[in-house]
């Protein structure tokens, strides 16, 4: 079963495209938590400035309103309530689609590695299969 060079390429350039996919999805996920992750920091250390709290106290604060745990010192000044919306309003949805990045890409890989096991063992039987009518030709 041997490809002309024209399906040969098409094959070679379908491999690229998806390569090109996975790299550009890898790009997405590492660039959607290092906003979440440097976007959290700030407004963790803005709450703790506003609200007047040790830097770890802010942090750990926006982190577990990230997480939507929530945090034992509510906000006592406007800005503090501003702070916390913007963490509901901007990280939460950010940390959601940080885990699904994450879990989306682990679920492609385990599913490229199916593919291309069932590929080889498809090619493995068709190879029998195309020697087996060789043989069975060259008997008549």
């Amino acid at each position: 079963m041997d490809l002309s060079e024209d399906e040969t390429l098409t094959v070679n350039k379908q491999k690229n495209v998806t390569l090109t996919e996975k790299i550009k999805q890898h790009r997405v996920a590492l660039y959607t938590i290092a906003v979440t992750v440097v976007l959290d920091v700030i407004l963790g250390l803005e709450y703790s400035k506003y609200e007047k709290i040790p830097i770890w106290h802010g942090l750990y604060c926006a982190e577990m309103t990230a997480v939507t745990v929530g945090c034992d010192v509510s906000p006592i000044n406007h800005a503090g309530y501003i702070i916390m919306a913007l963490i509901g309003v901007l990280i939460v949805p950010l940390v959601g689609a940080s885990f699904s990045l994450f879990t989306s890409g682990i679920t492609a890989l385990h599913i490229h590695a199916s593919k291309r096991e069932i590929k080889a063992h498809l090619d493995m039987h068709m190879k029998r299969y195309h020697d087996a009518l060789k043989a069975a030709n060259s008997k008549k």
